[in-house]
């Protein structure tokens, strides 16, 4: 029995249609009517079978023994003698189907993504059921039917592709022996130091922590500078400024102007140029997630989840792509997927005539560009303005951003712009004018955004002439100074954070030239399918180490001690290239999975029994967060009480015995007593015959016997004369629209004591 199997659903639907419009029958429908497979099966029992990404995962340290159930740091480092798999909880019920087709199959053909982890998806299935039988590779780069058909027609033998699995195998062990053992390691350090979270470390998030705090250092330690332009006015409204280097010097500017105002000036060079601007790419994931979150604010998370939904709906295709191109052969779909674009009004209402867009030497299609998923499109499928609408919110941003990118892409008139330099060189002086000057003349392929963008940004302005021909000459009469104030860098939104992964190799600052060209040939660090989470997992509410202030995201206090505490190798996205070159290795049979792992396990072990890294650490993530009220040396950290199973905190200094319990926020629950001013108000319990309670009282008990809400503060004054308990306090009165005011007992209505003015009254 032949078993075609896919990386995911979509490409077996493909599989499918290609194979019976060559005469097979393949159907949904099995041939073993006992089963309920969800595969396609033909009439001879050949099976067209699906993965759904990984079904497999390397098992957790406790499935390997009970005794790493607990994060005890004395059984650091944790080396499985062989990293074991087993299959995913969500993925179980497929995977089982797919096991029984295995079983079966003479000859396997596996259709996994053109690269390692597509490799590896099929291959670490077939390794696990111990699969014997025949195993042929069918290389899809993209899903059309002239690809499908030349990738049926092009099948090799598996073997030929083991060493590009091996190096998946060998990134997937390396993320596990650093992230299992470097974040146990960590995080228990942390708990001695105050902080109760998990601390994660990992080859990607540690850099991307980095990032931001970097970002934020820069922020915070700025500190800002004025300088000064010389400018001044041609015919009252074209600004051309002195040419000369940064003035910081008030004084020095003003000279400047003196010297040059009233004098003649000459335009000695100028240049225009009109440049036509088209739309040279498509969306990929991470350009769609940074345009979607730039643009609307909506979280790269977000925007993969309405993509995803669009992709199973069948309106756009396959989300997860490093690709903005595609492939020649989809040239043949324009034109229909033109036409249904064209007819929701949703998608555009400024442009209907299809004879204004073409596939002709457009630059979004090139087959040597394309990687394992072409681009990201809108499908063939139509899309009426009607279901468009029943979509959430995000689905349909999503898909008219993809729609007018499509169309933009086969625009025929492009932006067109006219840029005007001139130099005008000042008489009598060294000095020399600038004049810089861009005008749209035509919107192009702008007008289709017309419903989401402002209009200034579409619109060609009406075509005025530049004010200056080359050899005016006029007098500089408006000269004036200007004074500008030098800015921090923007702090990091969820979109530019992403787009920092996509381009690591900018911020790569000591890395070498050849790192430097890994980190950009393997796109930066994560993948269009991780990265999102990867930021998603950092801002978690739970466990922060970065947080969100309207779209800009900062670093909290303890992922900024992370960054501090982590030896700089594990920071640096140079680690992430050493290891590709790794991987690269491997792929050409230069370096076996044992190195890789051995040089890993060495990297950990040198981490974790590093006495240096260890004492670093535990200064770099003590927390500080909360200064002992009591004290004032110690700080408050929380702990947990196994025997009453809840969280308190304790003060650091172990010569203060300041304790206090935890708010529903998370911080400690303390005030100061308002009666003896030494002690704090703590929510104590109680237990009164069944019943237990909480209450709320001071820590000085018994000395001071205050209970919120129970015996509030005497106010002060004069004795009561009549019981000798209360104090005289002033009171106020009304009756039949009059008010008057007395003096009267604090313990009324126990004691009636009363004075009114001079006299003395009691009953």
């Amino acid at each position: 029995m032949n078993l075609y199997i896919t990386e995911k659903p979509s490409v077996a639907r493909i599989i499918k249609d290609y194979l019976n419009n060559s005469g097979a029958n393949f159907t949904s429908t099995t041939t073993n009517k006992e089963t309920d497979s969800p595969f396609f099966f033909d009439s001879n029992g050949n099976c067209i079978a699906w993965c759904a990404g990984h079904l497999l995962r390397l098992l957790d340290p406790k499935e390997y023994d009970s005794k790493y159930a607990s994060w005890d740091e004395t059984l650091l480092p944790i080396y499985p003698e062989e990293l074991k798999k087993c299959t995913r909880a969500t993925t179980k019920a497929l995977y089982k189907h797919l096991q029984k087709q295995i079983k079966t199959a003479t000859t396997v053909y596996h259709l996994g993504d053109p690269d390692r982890e597509g490799c590896l998806i099929v291959d670490e299935i077939l390794k696990q059921e111990g699969f014997t039988g025949t195993v042929k590779r069918i290389l899809l780069n993209a899903l059309d039917e002239t690809s499908v058909q030349n990738a049926f027609s092009s099948i090799q033998d598996n073997s030929d592709f083991q060493t590009m699995t091996a190096a998946a195998e060998s990134r997937a062990a390396i993320d596990w022996l650093i992230g299992i053992n470097l974040t146990r390691f960590f995080t228990r350090i942390g708990q001695h130091s105050g902080n109760a979270g998990t601390l994660p470390v990992g080859r990607v998030k540690a850099p991307v922590l980095k990032l931001v705090y970097d970002r934020d250092m820069s922020i915070e330690q700025f500190v800002p500078t004025t300088y000064y332009t010389v400018d001044a006015y041609i015919n009252g409204k074209t600004k051309i400024t002195l040419e000369h280097d940064d003035i910081f010097e008030k004084e020095l500017a003003d000279r400047i102007k003196s010297e040059i105002e009233g004098k003649e000036a000459t335009v000695s060079e100028l240049e225009r140029e009109i440049t036509n601007h088209f739309v040279t790419s498509l969306f990929s994931l991470d350009t769609l997630q940074v345009e979607l979150n730039k643009r609307h604010a909506i979280s790269p998370s977000n925007t993969l989840a309405a993509a995803q939904s669009l992709y199973e709906k069948g309106y756009i295709t396959y989300p997860r792509s490093d690709c903005k191109y595609l492939p020649d052969s989809q040239k043949e779909q324009a034109a229909g997927i033109i036409h249904n674009l064209l007819s929701n009004e949703r998608v555009t209402v400024a442009v209907t005539d299809e004879s204004v867009f073409t596939t002709d030497k457009k630059p979004v299609y090139n087959t040597g560009k394309v990687t394992a998923h072409h681009a990201i499109i809108p499908t063939v499928k139509e899309l009426t303005k009607e279901v468009l609408e029943t979509f959430s919110t995000d689905e349909q941003t999503v898909y008219l951003e993809v729609a007018k990118r499509y169309l933009a892409a086969h625009y025929t008139k492009p932006l067109v712009k006219e840029k005007l330099e001139a130099t005008i060189e000042v008489a009598n002086t060294a000095y020399t004018m600038k004049l810089s000057e861009t005008q749209v003349r035509d919107e192009g392929y702008k007008i289709l955004y017309i419903d989401l963008l402002p209009p200034e940004e579409i619109y060609a302005e009406e075509p005025i002439p530049f004010p200056i021909e080359q050899g005016d000459t006029f007098t500089l009469k408006d000269v004036f100074v200007t004074d500008h104030v030098t800015k921090p860098p923007n702090p990091f939104t969820e979109g530019t954070l992403l787009s920092a992964m996509n381009h690591i190799d900018k911020y790569a600052y000591n890395a070498s030239e050849s790192q430097l060209q890994t980190l950009k040939s393997v796109k930066g660090i994560g993948t269009p399918a991780t990265r999102a989470t990867i930021i998603s997992e950092l801002l978690d509410p739970k466990n922060p180490l970065l947080y969100k202030k309207g779209k800009a995201i900062h670093v909290t206090s303890t992922g900024a001690n992370l960054v501090t505490a982590l030896p700089i190798v594990l920071l640096e996205p140079t680690f992430t290239a050493d290891m590709e070159e790794k991987l690269s290795a491997i792929e050409n049979g230069s370096l076996s999975i044992k190195d890789i792992i051995s040089d890993t396990k060495d990297f950990v072990s040198s981490v974790i029994n590093n006495t240096d890294v260890r004492k670093y650490a535990k200064e770099a993530l003590f927390n500080r967060d909360h200064p002992c009220p009591k004290c004032h040396e110690g700080y408050l950290h929380k702990l947990h009480s196994k025997k009453l199973d809840r969280d308190f905190y304790k003060c650091s200094d172990p010569e203060c015995n300041f304790m206090c319990n935890v708010k529903k926020n998370g911080t400690p629950d303390y005030t100061i007593c308002p009666e003896c001013k030494t002690g704090f108000i703590v929510t104590r319990k109680a237990t009164k015959g069944d019943t237990t309670f909480e209450f709320r009282a001071c820590t000085n008990y018994p000395k001071c016997k205050y209970i919120e809400g129970k015996n509030k503060p005497q106010p002060k004054g004069p004795k009561c004369p009549k019981c000798g308990e209360g104090i005289l306090i002033t009171r106020k009165g009304e009756k039949d629209g009059k008010k008057w005011q007395f003096k009267g007992c604090s313990n009324y209505p126990k004691c009636d004591y009363k004075e009114w003015g001079s006299s003395k009254k009691s009953k």
